[in-house]
Formats: C-alpha cells, sequence, structure tokens
C-alpha cells in the first residue's frame, strides 16, 4: 500500500469499518465446488477482492484510478457465479461510486480528451453501479462533441485505421510532439513511435465505452472494428515476451472483451478465428514466461469460446496464477511504485480463476461484427 499521513489512515479504517470490513469469508462448503482446484480458487478469489477493496479505499489510488477500480468491480460481480462474492463486490462498487460520484459533480467547462474520457468511463461504470446521473451524461456527451475525434484515438476511423506514424513522448525531454514528426523539435533525439496495436487496443477500450454509455467518443466500435482485419495476422517477432508481443496479445484480449462486454457472452470461433488462434498458440509461452497477470485475460479470453479447466492448458494457467498470491491476498511485486500495475495484476489473476456466468452465445454490437467481416471480406 501506498504510504499514508495518519489522517488518511485513519479515514481509510474509518471507510472499511463502514463498509463491515474488507472480508470476503467463503461460505460454500468445499465439497460443493466443482472444477479444477476449485477450493484452493475460491479462496484465492476471497483474499484477492480483500486487497482490491482495501486499494480502492486509498485516496491517493482513488483519485488516480476510481473510475477503472468501479469497472473492475462492476465486471467481476456481472461475472461472478458466487452469490455472496457477487453480492458483496456489488455492495462495495455502489459504495466506491458513490465516492466516485461526490468527487466528480461536474464536467469542467475547459474540458479536453483526458476529462472528457475520465468523466464518461466513471460515469457509466456509477450507473452500471446503480448511481445514475443524466446530468452529467449530458455535459460529457456535450464536451465531447467539441473535442476532434482524431483527439480520442489518434486517428479518424472513418478515413483509415490504426497509423504508425505517432510519435511516443520523447525519452530525453518527455516533450509530446505531433503526428508524422520523427526528431524531436526540443532536443533534436529521434523519437519512437506508437505501436500500432496499442493504438488499436485503445482506440477499442474508447469506442465500446462510449457506445455502451450511449456518448460519441470519437467514433463507433463498429468504425474501429472496420480496421480489425488490417492488423491480421498477429505475429509477433520472437518467442519472447517483449512490447512486441504485449502489444498484439493486449488488443487481441481487449477485441474479444468488447465483443462479449467484457466476458459476458460465448463467442463462436469462426467469428474470431485468429484471435482465438493467437492466444491458443501462445498460452504456453505466456504460462511459461511466469506471466500471471496476462494468463488471467487469456484464461477469460479463451473461455468466451468454450475453453474450460478440463483443458490442460488452462490448468497449467490456473497452477502458476495460485503459486504466485502474496500473503496480503494481491498479485504483483508489492514494492512497485505503479500502483496500477499492483492492482491490475490482482484483477486479472481474479479474472482468469473465478467461474462466469455466461449469459448465452453473441455479440453485444452486431453492427461491429458485421463491419469487421465485410471489410475482411472485401480485402
Amino acid at each position: 500500500m501506498m504510504g499514508l499521513g495518519m489522517n488518511r489512515r485513519k479515514a481509510l479504517g474509518a471507510l472499511l469499518a463502514g463498509c463491515g470490513g474488507a472480508s470476503f469469508s467463503c461460505s460454500q462448503p468445499v465439497r460443493a465446488m466443482r472444477g479444477y482446484r476449485m477450493a484452493e480458487r475460491m479462496e484465492a478469489i476471497h483474499r484477492g477482492m480483500s486487497f482490491l477493496y482495501t486499494c480502492s479505499g486509498v485516496e491517493e489510488n482513488f483519485l488516480r484510478h476510481g473510475e477503472d477500480l468501479l469497472w473492475c468491480f462492476y465486471s467481476i460481480a456481472e461475472c461472478i457465479t458466487d452469490p455472496e462474492i457477487k453480492r458483496k463486490t456489488l455492495e462495495i462498487g455502489r459504495q466506491r461510486a458513490l465516492e466516485w460520484r461526490r468527487l466528480h459533480p461536474k464536467v469542467p467547462a475547459d474540458a479536453g480528451v483526458g476529462d472528457v474520457t475520465e468523466y464518461a468511463y466513471g460515469s457509466y461504470c456509477s450507473d452500471l453501479l446503480g448511481l445514475r446521473d443524466e446530468r452529467i451524461k449530458e455535459e460529457v456527451r456535450s464536451a465531447a462533441a467539441k473535442v476532434p475525434r482524431e483527439e480520442f484515438f489518434g486517428f479518424d476511423p472513418t478515413k483509415e485505421g490504426p497509423p504508425g506514424d505517432i510519435p511516443r513522448r520523447c525519452k530525453t525531454c518527455r516533450k509530446k510532439s505531433v503526428r508524422g514528426v520523427q526528431m524531436c523539435p526540443k532536443c533534436g533525439n529521434p523519437l519512437r513511435m506508437e505501436d500500432r496495436y496499442d493504438i488499436l487496443c485503445d482506440a477499442v477500450i474508447c469506442s465500446y465505452s462510449g457506445d455502451r454509455y450511449g456518448v460519441r467518443l470519437g467514433g463507433s466500435f463498429a468504425e474501429v472494428a472496420q480496421w480489425i482485419p488490417t492488423m491480421r495476422p498477429y505475429r509477433v517477432k520472437t518467442r519472447v515476451l517483449d512490447d512486441d508481443f504485449y502489444g498484439i496479445a493486449y488488443a487481441v484480449t481487449h477485441i474479444i472483451y468488447a465483443f462479449n462486454d467484457y466476458s459476458l457472452w460465448r463467442l463462436k470461433r469462426d467469428w474470431l478465428p485468429q484471435e482465438y488462434a493467437f492466444l491458443r498458440e501462445h498460452l504456453d509461452m505466456v504460462i511459461d514466461g511466469g506471466d500471471f497477470e496476462t494468463v488471467g485475460e487469456f484464461i477469460d479470453s479463451l473461455g468466451a469460446f468454450g475453453v474450460t479447466d478440463e483443458d490442460p492448458g488452462i490448468r497449467r494457467a490456473l497452477d502458476l496464477i495460485l503459486s504466485k498470491q502474496n500473503k496480503d491476498g494481491s498479485w504483483g511485486d508489492p514494492k512497485t511504485s505503479i500502483i496500477y500495475d499492483y492492482y491490475h495484476s490482482t484483477w486479472t489473476a481474479v479474472g482468469g480463476m473465478m467461474e462466469i456466468g455466461w449469459r448465452g452465445e453473441g455479440v453485444i454490437d452486431p453492427a461491429a461484427l458485421q463491419a469487421m467481416q465485410q471489410a475482411e471480406a472485401g480485402a
């Protein structure tokens, strides 16, 4: 946990006490649990959720990552089959959503793209957790309409796909340059370009979230999805867990999440055959590399295609996750100064271990699937 002053420690203690503590006790008898190492998985999930709850109660963490933590609680509660964890997670999520609403009473008059997406994501999650606010939604819609669509994604999906000429911040002076610039105009150092798969992943998340919230954030998911075929086939340069691999891997998992509404719907393999093949081909590589965070996303993404814990690869993946839990219930490096890495590792580990209550087969956005298929057929 990040360092806190005495007053903040007291405030956090009061928050936890007011919510009945952060304990997720396992009420289901072990003999009633089915599935590979399910009793151990349930115990680990309870401990992981206790950590996530405590993490979200730290002021610095919630101010920086509040909207993401709200999505964490909502998505876990919506997917998991265990009724006790579902109930407790929704209760916690609603309490944190109430705090998010208090901290975000009005969209800034001069809102830029960062403000708009923060308010859109946080308000959407708060709505889902039962704290609807139509006034804020209208403010977000009005502010979003004033932001050029290229600022949301880095490109206009009605005209082109993810480009390869968006420069990263200069490593030396941290200056951000405009698109197409290859040398830093401030210090003269060469600039690296943003990975096209990272750009695609961000565009998928942003467009999906905007569509679900009902506010256009740069473009629709269907407009973004039409460019997915241009990013295939998914070929990594080496058999190592490097930036090249992770750019592709997270684009693949988030394409799946956007189509199945984040692990609510099963998908036919012939809808996303190359995404399924990528996960299958690289699952052992991720396990052997010890990356339990990515393994969690691979498990629930493969689960969307009907792969269960009867599968030997999934069992190896679950063994890895269970072996890496920290004493405080978290996954990740307890010494990290980047709290996102810490809680996100815990979130994906929980997601990989939990039993998901799939709602049937389908996609949340048939127009996006059609746009992608039509673009692929015309390629």
